[in-house]
């Protein structure tokens, strides 16, 4: 065997000086990066592809989408259906659309639009049970505590309290209307209308406890017969809403009404109006950073992700096509096939 380099002799000249041949190089025992996997690359794609379509969304402007959901139509800006594109409207304004119904949701409460006044920013709604028309005890406890904390909505002047109220015995006043549907053995349910639950607290019989109250239109304490103040609860009430004011509450101010208009001004401590400003700061900032980081994930980084995979995808190929295989002849690999069968 030879303990040198392989030689080859020359054409016809057996006794020639041998020459030297280099050994071609082991491409095993060459140093390499260990491979990328495929899996990976691609998910890093699909993840930077992913995240710029996320960050494209946020900075959409909110766009007046019209949509419709049963007896309410062109439900535009601010409200969207929880269907909607998510640019569509504003998140604060949501409705619901159930059962082909458009519903309202605020807290626990839940009710049924009614109307939407668009020219005097009111929605009418009505609580969900008294909207199915039988004879039911309203969903909401107390109504006026879901509006505490909650700056979407304000309450109209033209609006009442109504309150129900649960008694152990019969009760003999001419302001406790009965509910006949709901009494019962040694229940009786009352609507006491045009009353407002601290009220009815402060003169409840002690056999009474009160168990709903229910906004609605006022008109007036006369007439009170079940027939007439059940069909004025079910016809619901009205909801303002202000989009400036909900963002006035939201810095720390508090709305101005100008009266007979609808202007509102907002008032802001000079401490509300410094940390206002520095929130409105940081929001540009970053939101400043998400928009051009996108723009560079989107335009620039995944472009050059998908040509290094491309790259890495020819390369790899290009390698393995050259590698000599295993059943390779000796004399591809520039070693004579004498000096082979030598050695």
């Amino acid at each position: 065997a030879f303990s040198g380099p392989p030689t080859q002799l020359n054409n016809g000249d057996s006794h020639s000086t041998p020459t030297s041949h280099p050994i071609p190089p082991n491409l095993d025992s060459l140093p390499s990066m260990p491979p990328i996997p495929t899996w990976f690359l691609l998910a890093f794609f699909l993840l930077l592809t992913t995240l710029s379509t996320a960050l494209s969304r946020t900075h959409r402007h909110q766009q007046s989408c019209s949509s419709s959901c049963g007896a309410i139509s062109n439900i535009t800006y601010p409200f969207r259906i929880n269907s909607d594109p998510v640019e569509c409207g504003d998140g604060d304004y949501e409705l619901v659309c159930e059962d082909n119904q458009t519903m309202l949701e605020i807290g626990h409460g839940k009710f049924l639009v009614k109307n939407i006044s668009y020219a005097e920013n009111l929605i009418r709604v009505v609580d969900v049970e008294l909207a199915k028309g039988s004879c039911g005890m309203p969903l909401t406890v107390q109504f006026d505590y879901l509006l505490i904390g909650d700056n979407r909505y304000m309450l109209t002047g033209s609006t009442v309290e109504s309150v129900y109220v649960n008694c152990s015995r019969k009760v003999l006043n001419e302001n406790y209307t009965e509910v006949p549907c709901l009494s019962g053995n040694h229940s009786y349910v009352y609507v006491v209308y045009d009353y407002s639950l601290s009220e009815i607290i402060a003169s409840l019989n002690e056999s009474c406890e009160a168990v709903a109250t229910v906004r609605s239109d006022k008109v007036g304490r006369k007439n009170r017969s079940y027939e007439n103040i059940v069909k004025v609860l079910q016809s619901g009430f009205e909801l303002g809403w202000n989009i400036e004011c909900r963002d006035c509450h939201r810095s720390g101010g508090f709305c101005v009404h100008i009266e007979h208009s609808r202007t509102v001004i907002c008032e802001k401590t000079d401490a509300a109006e410094i940390v206002h400003l520095l929130i409105n700061l940081i929001s540009t900032i970053v939101g400043t950073l998400f928009f051009y980081g996108y723009l560079v994930a989107r335009f620039f980084i995944s472009p050059i992700v998908l040509l290094v995979f491309l790259a890495y995808l020819y390369a790899t190929r290009t390698k393995n096509a050259d590698m000599p295989s295993l059943d390779t002849q000796p004399e591809a690999l520039g070693i004579p096939k004498e000096q082979s069968n030598d050695a």
